[in-house]
């Protein structure tokens, strides 16, 4: 039997956009696949997460400023380059006049 721990709070779970219904929609789909004895899959939550958004992005601020700014020079080193090599393949058609 397979086992999956999902970290997030079950009762938050709901059918709409974001984490919560992406969570919905992934438990649905298992629980479906789960019932055949081929492939039987325990599905388990932890709940005592965070149970809402803002603790998660509380957590996120609380990073330290060196860590931010090697951050951001990694990230401003990747996209200049990813730029550059996508300016060399893009082809640009100019419509209407």
């Amino acid at each position: 039997m397979k086992k999956l721990l999902i970290y997030f709070p079950e009762e938050k779970l709901f059918p709409k956009g974001g984490q919560a219904g992406y969570l919905f929609n992934l438990k649905k789909g298992l629980d479906a696949i789960g019932e055949s004895e081929y492939l039987p899959i325990d599905i388990s939550f932890y709940n005592n997460g965070p149970s809402r958004f803002e603790d998660n992005s509380k957590l996120r601020n609380m990073m330290p400023e060196r860590i931010l700014e090697i951050r951001r020079a990694i990230n401003d080193a990747y996209y200049s380059i990813a730029k550059i090599i996508m300016n060399r393949r893009c082809f640009f058609i100019v419509v209407g006049a």
